[in-house]
C-alpha cells in the first residue's frame, strides 16, 4: 500500500488501526475458550508449592490474559504455549512476557496478521517490535545445565553467534530476502518506509543452568562486559592490551575492534550490522534476558541498542529498559555510548 501524505496518511492510518482492532475482536474471542488450558499448560511448566512457583503461575496466567484481552496473541500461539516443544513454546512465552512489559510501561501496544509481533502508535510515528528468541544450538551443555557452585567456561563466543543469526532472521524478515525471492515486511508494504522497527531479541535460552525452566542466571553481558547485542551491532571485542615486545611495557588497552566472528565452520560472520548504512530500515535491537519472573514487575536485565544508521530512529525512553546504547563513529575512531533507561530512571 503506497503511503499518503498529509491528510491521507492519517486517513490510512486510522483506517489499519480500525482494521486492527476488529481482526483483534474476532481472535480474542475466538482463542478465549481455550484458557482453561493454557492454564493447564502453565501449571506444568512451573509445578511445585514453593512460594515463588505460585506467584510465578498466578503472575503469568494474568499476564496471558492481559495479552489475550489486548489482542495480541497470533492465532497460534496457544498451541505452541500449550504444546511440549521446548523452543516454540519460549518463543510464544517470550511474545507475552514482552508484551506484558510493554502493556506496564504503558505503551498500548496492538497486533496485526501478517505483521510483526507489536505495533506502537508514538506522537504519530508507527513503531514496529519484532520478537526472537535464539535457540541454544552450538551452546556447550555443561554451561546449559551447570549448578550453582560449579566453575564452567563462559561460551561468550557461541552465545554471541546465536545473537547475531536472530538479528540477521528478523533483520531478513524486514528487509527481504532477493535470492530467495522473499519481500519481506518492507516489500510487501506491511512496514512502510517511514515506520521504525525493533527486533526484540531475549536471550532467556542461552542462559546458565535455566534451560528450559525459566530461572537459571540471565546472561545479558558477553565478554567485553557490554550487552551482547552491542558486540552483535556495534563489533565491540574482548577487552585487550598491546605490549612492546622489547620494553614489555604496556602501549595502549581497550576494547577491540571485532567486525566478524568465526563460525566452527562455514564462512565469518559480520559483527558489525550497525555499522552498514544497508541496515538502516532496523532503528534498534531491544536485548533482554527476562523469564518467569519478569511478569512480577521487577527490574529486568534489557537494553536498548540503536542503530546510528536508521533511517527511523525511536526516542530514548521509550522502550522498557535499563540501559540504553549508541555508537558515535569518526573517520578514525568509534565510542560507544551507555546510557539509563527509563527503568532505571523510574527505580531511582
Amino acid at each position: 500500500m503506497p503511503c499518503c501524505s498529509g491528510g491521507d496518511r492519517s486517513l490510512l492510518l486510522d483506517g489499519r488501526t480500525l482494521t486492527t482492532w476488529l481482526f483483534q475482536l474476532r481472535r480474542t474471542s475466538a482463542l478465549a475458550p481455550f484458557l482453561p488450558s493454557l492454564k493447564d499448560a502453565i501449571d506444568r511448566r512451573i509445578p511445585g508449592k514453593h512460594p515463588t512457583a505460585e506467584k510465578w503461575r498466578s503472575a503469568v496466567l494474568a499476564a496471558c490474559e492481559k495479552a489475550l484481552d489486548a489482542g495480541l496473541m497470533d492465532k497460534g500461539a496457544l498451541s505452541r504455549l500449550c504444546g511440549t516443544d521446548d523452543g516454540l513454546y519460549w518463543g510464544a512465552m517470550s511474545e507475552i512476557l514482552l508484551a506484558d512489559r510493554l502493556l506496564y510501561a504503558g505503551l498500548q501496544p496492538t497486533h496485526q496478521e501478517p505483521g510483526p509481533d507489536f505495533r506502537l502508535d508514538h506522537v504519530g510515528k508507527t513503531i514496529w517490535v519484532e520478537v526472537v528468541t535464539p535457540l541454544p544450538t552450538g551452546i556447550p551443555a555443561e554451561w546449559l545445565q551447570h549448578e550453582p557452585g560449579n566453575a564452567v567456561y563462559f561460551p561468550g563466543e557461541a552465545m554471541l553467534l546465536r545473537w547475531t543469526a536472530a538479528i540477521k532472521e528478523k533483520a531478513e524478515k524486514l528487509r527481504g530476502n532477493s535470492a530467495l525471492g522473499k519481500l519481506g515486511y518492507l516489500g510487501s508494504g506491511i512496514v512502510h518506509a517511514d515506520d521504525a522497527y525493533v527486533i526484540a531479541v531475549n536471550g532467556l535460552l542461552l542462559r546458565g543452568g535455566g534451560f528450559g525452566r525459566g530461572d537459571g542466571f540471565p546472561q545479558l553481558e558477553g565478554i567485553s562486559q557490554f550487552p551482547l547485542a552491542v558486540e552483535a551491532t556495534y563489533a565491540v571485542g574482548p577487552y585487550s592490551i598491546t605490549i612492546n615486545r622489547e620494553t614489555l611495557e604496556k602501549v595502549s588497552a581497550g576494547l577491540s575492534h571485532r567486525p566478524r566472528l568465526k563460525r566452527p565452520k562455514g564462512a565469518d560472520v559480520p559483527a558489525d550490522t550497525f555499522h552498514d548504512p544497508n541496515f538502516g530500515p532496523i532503528s534498534a535491537v531491544w536485548a533482554v534476558d527476562i523469564g518467569y519472573g519478569s511478569t512480577l514487575h521487577t527490574l529486568q536485565p534489557m537494553a536498548v541498542v540503536h542503530n546510528p544508521h536508521a533511517r527511523n530512529s525511536i526516542p530514548f525512553g521509550l522502550l522498557p529498559a535499563h540501559e540504553e546504547f549508541t555508537l558515535e563513529l569518526t573517520d578514525d575512531e568509534m565510542a560507544v555510548k551507555r546510557h539509563a533507561g527509563r527503568e532505571f530512571v523510574e527505580a531511582v
